[in-house]
C-alpha cells in the first residue's frame, strides 16, 4: 500500500457518515473553514457536546468523515455537560471567543424545551425507534446534574 486510504477505508467512512450520529452532525449548522469547524448556533454546539459525552472515542473519526479536512473545533463550544438548575433551566459552560473565555449559558429553559428540540431533529432525520432511543439516551447522559433532586431522598424538590 502506498499510504493512500483503501476502498475499504472509504466504505467504512461512508457507513459512519450514514449513522444517526453522522446524520445528526450534518443536520445542524457548522461553519467550516480550512478544516476548522465552528458550531453555527447553540443547537450545533449542544449536538457536538452530547455526542462527545457519549461517544468520546468515536468523535475524531466522526468529525473527520463529516467535515472534509477536519483539523480542529473552534469556539463557541460547550466545555461542560448540561446541568439542571433549581428552577429547571438547563445550562452549561461555553467557551466563547477564545479558549480562555468561558461563560455559563442557559441552553434550554426547561427539560420540555430540550426534548422538543431533539424530537424535531429526530423527526427531521426520520430516525427509527432504536436510533431515537440511542439519541435520547445520549441526551439524558449529557445532563450530569439535576439540582432539583434532593440528595437525601432522591426526589425532585418542589420549587415555587
Amino acid at each position: 500500500m502506498n499510504g493512500q486510504p483503501s476502498f475499504e477505508h472509504w466504505r467504512h467512512a461512508q457507513e459512519l457518515r450514514e449513522t444517526w450520529q453522522g446524520r445528526l452532525m450534518r443536520a445542524v449548522p457548522f461553519d467550516v473553514q480550512f478544516g476548522h469547524v465552528k458550531p453555527g448556533n447553540k443547537m450545533a454546539a449542544v449536538v457536538l457536546s452530547v455526542l462527545a459525552q457519549s461517544y468520546e472515542a468515536g468523535m475524531w473519526p466522526l468529525m473527520v468523515v463529516t467535515f472534509e479536512q477536519f483539523t480542529s473545533i473552534l469556539p463557541p463550544f460547550f466545555t461542560t455537560c448540561g446541568k439542571i438548575s433549581l428552577k429547571g433551566k438547563i445550562y452549561a459552560d461555553m467557551t466563547t471567543k477564545s479558549i480562555d473565555a468561558v461563560e455559563r449559558v442557559i441552553v434550554f429553559h426547561s427539560e420540555k424545551d430540550m426534548q422538543t428540540e431533539f424530537r424535531k431533529l429526530a423527526d427531521k432525520l426520520k430516525l427509527n425507534d432504536d436510533d431515537r432511543r440511542e439519541l435520547f439516551g445520549a441526551v439524558k447522559r449529557w445532563i450530569v446534574c439535576d439540582y432539583r433532586i434532593d440528595p437525601n431522598t432522591g426526589e425532585k424538590e418542589k420549587v415555587a
